[in-house]
């Protein structure tokens, strides 16, 4: 299938730099290709891959920081509330995982175009139609009845009628939208009638299995053009897109959590962070995407406007670099979120450091830095373990981390307690 017209920075039939795969006969990853500023995506297969909802739950213990960006850069939705709340001319996003940055056009671009708010955007996100759900509800309101409603969902045996239509009313919307094309509508269709339909899910599911994890058979991108998504997010990651922003996001569930912590033992929760002082942050109309009108439509814009740039790539590519300087001419970074990359490849906080600087330090080689240039950067591995967020800002020409910024404080996740 055609896109009905480029949304890409090239010439349609131009290979971005990296790309050395031949067509995947995939439309979508093709025309990743073209979107893309570097592709040289990680080797396909079934491994533990990227997630294409961030989970780094304790993103409020980050104090906000409002000094204008020219251009961020980072992974999947963490990068999108720094873009926010800096309100930066130009966002990139990066990861090894063409999965990951298939979901940032194909799934996210569209829905967020689509949408009118933030409560729209989340309805969008979780299949759930707005009735009763006003544009300007707070956001807790806004999760707390979609919440209510995917419970109410969860007990019937057939996908409603309503929930049916209204899918079919957004995918309608992104087909007819001149800056979309046929193939953000297709991809929005498949994903959500699969996050819709329970007896679809697990059908899908049981097919995946059979024919990646017991027959070994095809290779999965040559099948994303039939699952929208690899085989691994299929069995193990579809389900957890819409929870993943409400963990995230929701501030009643942020401000319970800090005051479930607050009441723990100092053996297992330390660096806690003040009830109060989380409350205040999440009700903070900058806090993320989704804390306000205006914030949402910061994103909004970067996407309308192309000035979103993917690049899929290993973070310490130094050719995806070049390419990318390339593109931005003579733009500036101005923040770089490392995420929990470091923490997840090497062990020890001297071969951690070691790594950031490298990571730097090749970034560095091409790219124009702000001065001073800000590195978010997240210890830990998994969603189930310390996410230590810090906030560092690195002046001019050095490659080593000079802490002339906040260091935030750490704190267990506990994403198997209440929250």
């Amino acid at each position: 299938m055609t896109p009905r017209h480029s949304s890409g920075r090239r010439p349609p039939d131009a290979a971005p730099p990296g790309s050395t795969d031949p067509e995947t006969s995939n439309p979508w990853l093709d025309s990743l290709k073209r979107r893309a500023v570097y592709y040289r995506a990680f080797q396909a297969g079934l491994e533990d891959r990227g997630n294409i909802a961030s989970n780094e739950f304790n993103w409020y213990k980050m104090e906000i920081h409002p000094r204008k960006a020219d251009v961020v850069m980072g992974i999947n939705n963490n990068i999108w509330d720094i873009a926010v709340r800096t309100d930066a001319s130009g966002m990139v996003i990066y990861d090894r995982d063409q999965e990951v940055i298939a979901a940032q056009e194909f799934l996210y671009k569209p829905l967020l175009l689509a949408a009118r708010s933030p409560a729209q955007f989340l309805c969008m996100l979780a299949g759930v139609p707005p009735d009763g759900i006003p544009d300007d509800a707070p956001l807790e309101n806004v999760f707390r009845r979609i919440g209510q409603r995917l419970e109410e969902y969860s007990k019937d045996q057939e996908v409603p009628a309503e929930r049916s239509a209204y899918v079919r009313g957004v995918v309608a919307a992104i087909r007819t939208d001149p800056r979309l094309s046929d193939l953000h509508a297709d991809f929005v269709d498949r994903h959500l009638r699969l996050i819709i339909d329970p007896a679809r899910r697990r059908a899908f599911r049981e097919q995946v299995r059979r024919e990646f994890l017991e027959e070994a058979g095809p290779d999965p991108l040559d099948n994303l053009y039939d699952t929208a998504f690899s085989a691994k997010y299929i069995v193990d990651r579809l389900d957890d897109v819409y929870p993943s922003f409400a963990r995230r996001y929701d501030p009643g569930r942020l401000v319970q959590r800090a005051a479930w912590e607050q009441a723990q033992d100092e053996r297992f929760v330390k660096d806690k962070t003040d009830p109060g002082e989380v409350r205040a942050r999440v009700h903070d109309p900058f806090f993320s995407f989704l804390s306000s009108q205006t914030a949402f439509e910061r994103l909004q814009r970067l996407f309308a406007e192309d000035r979103v740039f993917y690049l899929v790539s290993d973070v310490q590519d130094e050719k995806a670099y070049a390419a990318l300087a390339r593109t931005l001419g003579g733009r500036k970074v101005s923040a770089f979120s490392l995420s929990n990359i470091v923490g997840v490849a090497v062990p020890g906080a001297e071969a951690r450091e070691r790594m950031a600087s490298g990571i730097l330090k090749a970034a560095m080689s091409s790219l124009r830095m702000d001065i001073p240039f800000t590195v978010y950067q997240t210890g830990g591995g998994h969603s189930n373990v310390q996410h230590f967020y810090s906030k560092r800002t690195v002046e001019g020409g050095a490659l080593g981390f000079q802490d002339r910024g906040p260091r935030m404080p750490g704190a267990m996740s506990f994403d198997g307690g209440p929250f």
